[in-house]
């Protein structure tokens, strides 16, 4: 089998965060490719798996959730 890397996904990501921008940044520079969405830093999220339940039922109206359906269909249609 083989392992087929689409690129580096940005996770817990603050654009408002300089060190967060470099990071990026740097990636970019690299040339490694970059999964398009962003995936930010959300106490939801954490609290949905601390209490083992999917995000989608802890809080659906969370505004990560965009970024986690654009992820799943890059994987999906890949």
């Amino acid at each position: 089998p083989s392992l087929n890397v689409l690129g580096v996904l940005l996770t817990s990501y603050d654009g408002r965060l300089n060190h967060h921008n470099s990071v990026e940044q740097a990636i970019v520079n690299a040339e490694i490719p970059l999964l398009k969405p962003k995936i930010g830093r959300s106490i939801r999220i954490a609290e949905a798996a601390a209490a083992s339940v999917s995000v989608l039922q802890y809080d659906p109206t969370n505004k990560h959730l965009k970024a986690y359906r654009e992820l799943a269909e890059i994987i999906a249609n890949d």
